[in-house]
């Protein structure tokens, strides 16, 4: 790996991490909002931990090979991130926890990873983010 290779990955390791946080603290801000299960308030309970621990891990890594990989605009990139984010993050929490939530819950989601998406790749360079 050359030092632009390099430059290139660590970049994309930041803009990940990144996404992963603005996204937990949107997640994090709608259940605390909705009075829901899972809040960082709760952080004693292994079932907390796991919820916010998992999403953050499958927000970076589907970040992470998006953009890595997938070429094109910001929009572009929102778009896919956010629908298999979601879609991923649906099955492990439906498996974790099949009493907790519904449907409309993983649209949500979506909605929550696709802001910080965009937020990151829009303003992050603005605010040193990346």
């Amino acid at each position: 790996m050359d030092k632009g290779d390099k430059i290139m990955a660590d970049k994309i390791i930041k803009q990940s991490l990144w996404i992963s946080i603005i996204v937990t603290i949107i997640d994090q801000s709608y259940h605390i909002a909705r009075n829901l299960t899972h809040q960082i308030f709760d952080i004693a309970n292994p079932e907390t931990i796991y919820y916010i621990g998992v999403k953050f891990l499958i927000v970076f890594v589907v970040s992470f090979i998006a953009l890595k990989n997938v070429k094109g605009s910001i929009i572009r990139l929102v778009v896919i991130t956010s629908i298999v984010a979601a879609f991923i993050f649906s099955i492990f929490i439906n498996y974790l926890f099949p009493y907790a939530y519904k449907f409309d819950i993983h649209l949500l989601h979506a909605l929550g990873i696709a802001i910080g998406v965009f937020v990151t790749l829009k303003f992050g360079e603005k605010w040193h983010l990346t």
